[in-house]
Formats: structure tokens, C-alpha cells, sequence
């Protein structure tokens, strides 16, 4: 019995040592001693501005902000405000302190989150235009972009701008007007309405013309030609 013992317990020990190695040269067979790696996080204009498809993609982010124009804050204060919408009361349920009802008869105060979210929606557009119409303009002066290239993309991003400057006049009136994302104040004054009209109606003046007239999958979705196409003073 001892014997035994000794030998079920000396087999258990290779056995121990055996699976120790394996173990160990299983991790040396996936491993490497190259630790270098390529990193995706960080995307830099000389990696990026280099095809008319980086171009578009990167317009995308002056898109983003118009996912909330028909189910967020500015479709609340545009639709409730109005004969469109009425948002019945249950009881307590959809009362949400009276804001829906306040909407409604016009009686609403400054403390609105809908107004907020309203505001927010159009600057947060204004300013995502200016900024990649920046960028493209820093990528010609570079030589990174050719100023042709840039024009339709910029014309493109001045349209989208006009369209977030529309909604913004028609809800609050008198409005910041910022053109220039790199002279861009942190609390700029309001200006008259009027003046804003006048200077993006300007401004699509000269942009329009440049949009993409091409109509499919290409354009489906974006700012073009007539989607911005000009019929001020009066449609017809």
C-alpha cells in the first residue's frame, strides 16, 4: 500500500510539472516580444482630408444636430405653440407641471427646458457649421485641399448654417449672428432680426449656386441645390 501511495503520488507530481510546462510554452506560442501597435483613436487631417469621401464624411457632424428637429425640444415648440399639436391630461400623467399647457396658450416663462433645447438645437447647428467651414478653409490655406474642392463643401455647410439661422429668427427673433468660428465670442450680443435675415439670405445668395444639382443616393439626405435654392422675397 505504501508503494503504491508513493507512486500514485510521484505520477501526480509529473503530472503537476507536466501541465506547468505546457502552460507556460502555451503562453510563450501566442505571445510576441513586438509590443508596438497601431492606434485608431485619433484620426489626423493628413490621414483623413486625402478623398472626396473623408470630405462627406466629415459634413456628417453638421447632420447630427437635425435628428432632434422633428422629435425633440423644437418640434414641442413649434408644434404645441400651434393649432398642430394638443397634448391631452390624464389626470397627472403628460401634465409635466404645465409645460405642454403653457406651450399652448401662450402664457409660457423664461424657466421653459422646450425653449432651451430649441435654442441650444439651432447653435449647436450654427456653430458645427462654422466650425468644419473653418476647418476646410485652414486645409486650403495648408495646401491640403484644393480651393475648388473646398468651395462646394463650404457652399454645402453655409446652406445647412442658413437653415439652423431660420429656425432660430422664427422661434427667438433677435439672435447672435456668428459667421466665423475662430473670432467666435463666448457670450456674443443678440442682433436685430432684420439684420440676421438680411446677411444669411446674403450669404445663400452666394453659396446656393455652388450646391450639387445631381439628385439619387449621392445626394439623398443633404443640402443641395434645391434644397437651398432661393425664393426670397416671395415664392413663386
Amino acid at each position: 500500500m505504501k508503494t503504491k501511495r508513493y507512486f500514485s503520488m510521484k505520477k501526480s507530481g509529473f503530472l503537476l510539472k507536466g501541465m506547468l510546462v505546457g502552460l507556460v510554452l502555451t503562453a510563450f506560442a501566442v505571445s510576441c516580444t513586438n509590443l508596438d501597435e497601431d492606434l485608431y483613436d485619433t484620426i489626423t487631417p493628413e490621414d483623413f482630408f486625402n478623398s472626396e469621401e473623408s470630405y462627406v464624411s466629415a459634413l456628417g457632424s453638421a447632420y447630427t444636430t437635425l435628428t432632434n428637429y422633428a422629435s425633440g425640444d423644437p418640434l414641442s415648440v413649434h408644434e404645441t405653440s400651434t393649432d398642430e399639436m394638443v397634448v391631452p391630461t390624464r389626470g397627472q400623467d403628460w401634465d409635466d407641471g404645465g409645460h405642454w399647457r403653457r406651450l399652448h396658450l401662450h402664457s409660457w416663462t423664461y424657466e421653459e427646458t422646450y425653449f432651451n433645447g430649441a435654442w441650444n438645437f439651432g447653435f449647436e447647428g450654427v456653430n458645427k457649421a462654422n466650425q468644419l467651414i473653418y476647418q476646410f478653409e485652414t486645409l486650403v490655406e495648408d495646401g491640403m485641399v484644393e480651393e475648388a474642392t473646398a468651395a462646394a463643401f463650404i457652399a454645402e455647410l453655409r446652406a445647412i448654417r442658413g437653415f439652423f439661422y431660420w429656425q432660430l429668427i422664427d422661434l427667438f427673433g433677435n439672435v447672435p449672428l456668428v459667421l466665423d468660428f475662430a473670432t467666435a465670442e463666448a457670450a456674443p450680443a443678440n442682433v436685430d432680426r432684420a439684420q440676421v435675415w438680411t446677411t444669411i439670405v446674403a450669404d445663400l445668395e452666394e453659396a446656393v449656386p455652388l450646391l450639387n444639382t445631381t439628385v439619387g443616393g449621392t445626394s439623398y439626405g443633404r443640402m443641395n441645390y434645391y434644397a437651398g435654392k432661393p425664393c426670397w422675397p416671395s415664392c413663386t
